[in-house]
């Protein structure tokens, strides 16, 4: 008996009627989905200003001829991750504006993933194509809003690569095995962690299709031979990736010194509220978070009610014995939150494992069977949930810009190409570290300021070959410490100065403050605004920033 509430709603509802509708419903909410993107001008978050700096400064190395920025950089000679997001925004800044590169980057991101989770579930369970809703709302995570682009991208990939593998890997053909080659090498190249999951779901897909069968005493082994075919066709594509990762792993020590492990119950309380799905300005409502986790746990409890009663109808044949997709899927589950409770949060692994957690609970979800008011309650509940976060997303955006604007139209468009910039951040607002990177707009100016240049695991380096940069892999946001010690030029007190090799110096035409938040007594504070008030002349200020340019003898 079904409670008298689901009965009055299944007769309101008509199944037939809703198959039709959905898809429509689903590329609808798809598109709306893009608006937090497409509404405001730029694109604001934590690392998205950096990214897209060096992407600007991939295409001028690889196109372009400024020696200023040679002198600077130069690209990581290692095949390292992380490549995908800057080569696209790269090649994009060739045609269109710095705003628009990102958005296109943005965009492909945000219309395909859920677009290929969808392929990947009408694969496996498309009576659950309803489910792809999911992945709408997953695709506008945390660490996407944060910068997290890279690893985005390869979320994107990853689905493209399941659901590839699923309609064509029965037939062993080279074209398909080149495909999916191509796939998973995009995966490497834009993010190493889920380049590995990618491989192990793909095996996992295989073994699901295997079963053991028992017969009279014998036993025999169904389906191994399409599965052998299967993973020499993953070993074949993936080889290239499994090689160049094994090569990063070997030469890259890419785990953070000082990592802090996050109490149990904070931990708790980050799944419980879906930080995963926390946003720049502000962390996801925690209502819509609470509806979202028990819609998932409803979901599962009602799945498991439903196997329990098949499991029983079925009790007395035991001569069949298979471990299904999602069965192998919740093993992968138990395994990310034992990793979730118990590592470190060095370069946000936390985060990064706690998003994978709720999208691999997701597709796991996407795979089972339910009664059919399960799939249209659901799609209704998601379509309330994804409007409130579209309109929450965008509202932030729309915040953001703003002061996107003051950086790069007011302050940015100010600097000439192949100049210098010593940045100095007193706004001291997490939000804001990288803020400065905007000021660049896809153009060849040096930004002394690019937390990817010392890491071993971007595109992009400091260059060793005329100037001493040493010092940069170790600077903080405001930079001060490094304007008293580096940036003083005996010969020339009055502007700061970069030191080359040959002992000559370069002067730094342009400083910029983004602001008010100093210590009026610190040493290193007082003597940058003694060199920036005798040596240079304020050209912008507004209520966030200010730019100075050296003074003409």
């Amino acid at each position: 008996m079904l409670p008298p509430v689901i009965t009055k709603l299944k007769s309101y509802l008509n199944w037939n009627t809703f198959l039709k509708v959905e898809p429509w419903l689903f590329y609808t909410l798809v598109i709306i989905g893009l608006f937090p993107v497409l509404i405001p001008k730029y694109f604001f978050n934590l690392d998205g200003a950096t990214h897209l700096y060096n992407a600007g400064l991939i295409k001028e190395l690889l196109w372009g001829s400024n020696e200023t920025v040679r002198d600077f950089f130069v690209l990581n000679n290692m095949p390292v991750p992380n490549w995908m997001g800057h080569l696209i925004m790269a090649v994009s800044l060739l045609f269109v504006p710095d705003y628009l590169a990102l958005k296109i980057f943005v965009l492909i991101y945000l219309f395909f993933t859920p677009i290929f989770f969808r392929s990947f579930i009408l694969s496996v369970s498309p009576e659950n194509k309803v489910f792809s809703v999911f992945m709408i709302i997953m695709a506008h995570n945390g660490l996407f809003y944060l910068g997290s682009y890279n690893m985005s991208i390869a979320l994107t990939f990853s689905f493209a690569a399941l659901a590839f593998f699923n309609r064509h890997a029965n037939t062993f053909k080279v074209w398909n095995t080149a495909l999916l080659f191509i796939i998973l090498l995009a995966v490497y190249f834009s993010h190493l962690l889920i380049f590995m999951i990618t491989i192990f779901l793909l095996c996992l897909l295989v073994v699901s299709e295997v079963s053991i069968e028992r017969n009279d005493g014998s036993i025999r082994i169904e389906g191994w031979k399409l599965a052998i075919r299967k993973l020499l066709m993953i070993v074949v594509a993936g080889f290239p990736g499994l090689w160049l990762t094994a090569n990063y792993i070997l030469k890259v020590d890419s785990l953070e010194a000082g990592a802090v492990y996050i109490p149990f119950a904070e931990l708790v309380f980050w799944l419980w509220s879906m930080r995963a799905l926390g946003a720049p300005a502000h962390l996801m409502d925690i209502n819509c978070a609470n509806i979202l986790v028990v819609l998932f746990a409803s979901i599962l409890a009602i799945n498991l009610i439903f196997s329990l009663k098949d499991w029983r109808s079925r009790a007395g044949n035991k001569k069949s014995l298979s471990i299904s997709a999602p069965q192998l899927w919740f093993l992968l589950i138990i395994g990310v939150l034992y990793l979730y409770f118990t590592l470190p949060n060095a370069n946000v692994v936390t985060e990064r494992l706690g998003l994978l957690f709720f999208i691999l609970l997701i597709t796991a979800l996407a795979m089972l069977k339910y009664p059919k008011w399960v799939h249209i309650l659901s799609f209704l509940i998601l379509i309330v949930v994804q409007l409130q976060y579209v309109d929450l997303n965008t509202k932030d955006m729309l915040h953001l810009t703003k002061t996107a604007k003051k950086i790069k139209e007011e302050a940015g468009d100010k600097i000439e190409d192949g100049s210098i910039v010593v940045a100095f951040d007193y706004n001291n607002y997490w939000l804001y570290v990288h803020a400065n990177n905007y000021l660049a707009g896809g153009r060849p100016i040096v930004i002394l300021d690019n937390y990817e240049a010392h890491l071993e695991w971007f595109p992009i380096n400091w260059a060793d070959t005329k100037y001493n940069l040493e010092y940069l892999t170790g600077l903080v946001p405001d930079n001060s410490w490094a304007a008293c010690k580096f940036y003083r030029n005996p010969e020339y007190p009055e502007a700061f100065s970069v030191k080359a090799k040959d002992g000559s110096s370069t002067v730094i035409k342009y400083v910029y403050m983004q602001g008010s938040d100093y210590n009026l007594e610190d040493p290193c504070h007082v003597e940058i605004q003694e060199i920036v008030t005798n040596g240079y002349e304020k050209i912008v200020e507004n209520d966030f920033c200010r730019l100075y340019r050296l003074k003409e003898n």
